[in-house]
This record gives C-alpha cells, structure tokens and sequence, in this order.
C-alpha cells in the first residue's frame, strides 16, 4: 500500500510575497550589524596609528630644537605597538647622534683655531722669525683666531642658553 499526501502547487508567487519582507529585514539588520562591528573595528585600528602620526608629527621639518620624547599609548594590536616602540628608539638614536654629532663639530670647530695660535706662537718663540713685519703678521693672525675661538664659544654658550629656555 501506498498513501500518497499532497498540496496543491499554486507557485512560487504566493510564498515570495510572505518570504520577501523576511528576507529584507533580515538583510537590512545583517547590514546594519556589519556596518557597526566594522567602524568600531576600523576605529580599533585608525585610533592607535592616528596617535602615532600626531606623536611624530612632533619633530617634523618645522623642529625647533625643543625635543620632547615620544610617548605611545599601549594598544590592542601587537604590529602597532612594535611600530611606536621602534619609532620611539629611532628618535631617542637620532637625538643622541645629533647630540654626538654637535659635540663633534664643536670640538673640531675650537680645536682649529686653538692650532693655528699655538703653531704661530712656537714660531714666533723659536726665533726662527726675524722679520718684523712678518711677526705683526703672525702676531694679527693669533688675534684674529683668538676672536674667531672666542665668538665660537659664545655662539656655544647661547646654543646653552637657548636650549635652557634663559635666552629668546
């Protein structure tokens, strides 16, 4: 034996009329959920990379010699972190090596004409100079490094001053 049960088949154009404002609603609310779980992740990531760029924007081109350190707030996402961490060791190495570097050249910059005075003097105290229009000479030159040396250090001391915020 066999039992047969049916429905009679009227089309699909009955069901879809019942089913299409489901669906759209569905759809819609699906939409709308993606749309908020999405900003907020967006905004999880953008958040943390808009606070580094502000932090480096600190010593762009305009820099005027008032290094602040950069600080980076801790975040959810390790990559971020190591991209503020290695930026702030990359400014700490390039203030030491421009605090190197000034170091370096002042030292330079003073030891020039301090030789020049002592290689004029040892010849002027060795006698071996007899000429007395070339020991005025000699003796204009040591004063001209002499004033060079000294406006060097005054130029160094104001550098001081600036950076210790006593000078305009």
């Amino acid at each position: 034996m066999i039992i047969r049960v049916s429905v009679p088949y009227s089309g699909a154009s009955e069901y879809l009329t019942m089913l299409l404002p489901a669906a759209l609603f569905s759809f819609l609310a699906a939409l709308a959920c993606a749309l908020v779980v999405s900003k907020r992740f967006v905004d999880s990531v953008t958040q943390p990379l808009s606070n580094i760029a502000a932090e480096m924007s600190k010593v762009k081109g305009d820099y005027k010699g008032d290094y602040t350190e950069l600080h980076f707030e801790k975040c959810q996402y390790p990559e971020l972190n190591v991209i503020a961490e290695t930026t702030m060791e990359m400014s700490k190495n390039v203030k030491a090596y421009l605090s190197q570097e000034f170091f370096s050249n002042a030292s330079h910059e003073l030891k020039t004409p301090i030789t020049s005075i002592q290689g004029y003097a040892e010849l002027m105290e060795s006698g071996m100079i007899q000429d007395e229009n070339m020991k005025m000479d000699f003796i204009k030159r040591i004063k001209r490094e002499a004033i060079n040396m000294a406006g060097l250090i005054n130029d160094i001391l104001m550098i001081s001053r600036l950076e210790a915020k006593d000078a305009e």
